[in-house]
């Protein structure tokens, strides 16, 4: 059977430039982030939700470290002083751009794999440990921080909940694989990608791949720490985040097929080598020569025009190493009349104004901001159109 594999270093460089966008917006105006102003973020919210996630998993392994061979760490008093010194410290995260940036970097591309490879990101955490695994300990204290494909992790939870407790890795990870073929477990992947094009166009195609299973898959390349156990009791810190949401999002709402014609297949090579089919010699007879053939009909007008409209190469293949300085003046007209007609629901008064407004922004976030805000609602833009992504495309090499 046929895998899903993300190509890790595409997966990087749209999780940095994302990262950069939004802190170059945020950053603009303050020194420093909390975790309210991080979950507040407008940006995809389980973006959001797996930094604070990070943020927590680091602050579990320091605090883990706090150990003296000249004090009683296991005392209950210290234990209790602990747990509340550290519910206080986790409602006053402060973090300054330097280590914000990367951290939320390592948030969009573990969304990007728990979105589109949700077996292998569950598969992941559980490889990350040294023992066996729990849902108790592993696996629930997380589910807040879930909001894609958060049915799969409550029915992990469910399973792993029913089986002898703790489980072998191996066995935790064929679990996994088995609820991940549920599709109807998981969220309509192609709604999640768009919400991440709305900071930063993001096309599936550049991402994913099928890998076949005689190629073993390239682990995950995680840079976040692994959850380390703790003696005492931090299960009720909220770390901006609330025990008490709805255990569903809108996103589950429907139960939608995965697409899968974003992922493309490679065709295994054949084992023998080609060769081409003998001919047998031709001999033309010596009254061929003066055989007259008959003289090919020649495309009509209208074919013609046909084939050139077919060849007709959009304004990113016509100009792909061009210079964009303005928009106005670089789109040619027979794109105009497209993208008015496709995109502004034939109204020249508002794609003027639009390419007007956006050759007027400062940069890529706040041209992508004017866009989201007044026209993608108003005129309810498909992402998965070429008209989208080609506006989109022009807006990124503007800036």
């Amino acid at each position: 059977m046929l895998q899903r594999q993300l190509n890790i270093p595409e997966t990087e460089k749209y999780a940095r430039r994302f990262a950069n966008i939004v802190c170059n917006n945020f950053f603009a105006q303050k020194d420093r982030i909390s975790g309210q102003e991080i979950v507040a973020l407008p940006i995809e919210k389980q973006v959001s939700l797996l930094a604070v996630k990070n943020i927590f998993l680091q602050w579990q392994k320091e605090t883990a470290n706090l150990r003296s061979p000249f004090f009683d760490y296991t005392s209950a008093d210290v234990q209790k002083a602990l747990a509340a010194f550290m519910n206080v410290v986790s409602k006053h995260i402060s973090i300054g751009r330097k280590h914000f940036e990367p951290l939320l970097a390592d948030a969009v591309k573990e969304t990007l794999v728990l979105t589109l490879t949700p077996g292998s990101y569950f598969s992941d955490l559980f490889a990350e440990k040294s023992q066996a695994v729990s849902a108790e300990t592993d696996i629930k204290p997380l589910l807040k921080y879930f909001k894609v494909h958060r049915r799969m992790a409550d029915e992990l939870v469910r399973r792993m909940s029913a089986t002898v407790s703790p489980l072998s890795i191996p066995f935790a990870q064929e679990l996994v694989q088995q609820i991940a073929q549920q599709k109807a477990l998981l969220d309509n992947e192609d709604e999640i990608i768009a919400s991440l094009s709305n900071t930063l166009l993001l096309d599936k195609n550049q991402l994913a791949q099928i890998a076949s299973p005689e190629t073993p898959e390239d682990p995950l390349d995680f840079s976040n720490d692994s959850i380390n156990s703790m003696s005492f009791e931090i299960s009720k810190m909220s770390f901006g985040v609330e025990n008490d949401e709805p255990p569903h999002s809108p996103l589950h709402t429907e139960d939608k097929t995965i697409v899968q014609s974003f992922f493309k297949q490679t065709a295994k090579p054949s084992s023998q080598p080609f060769q081409p089919p003998k001919e047998e010699p031709k001999f033309t007879p010596l009254n061929s020569k003066f055989t007259s053939e008959p003289e090919q009909k020649k495309p009509s007008l209208n074919e013609l025009l046909a084939q050139q409209q077919t060849k007709a190469p959009s304004v990113s293949d016509m100009y792909k190493n061009a210079k964009i300085q303005s928009l106005n003046d670089f789109i040619p007209l027979n794109h105009r009349y497209k993208f008015i007609n496709e995109l502004f629901g034939g109204s020249t008064a508002d794609f003027n104004e639009a390419i007007t407004t956006i050759d007027s922004c400062k940069d890529y976030h706040d041209a992508i901001m004017i866009v989201k805000e007044k026209y993608l609602p108003k005129y309810g833009w498909d992402f998965s159109k070429d008209e989208v992504k080609e506006f989109y495309e022009l807006i990124g090499r503007k800036f």
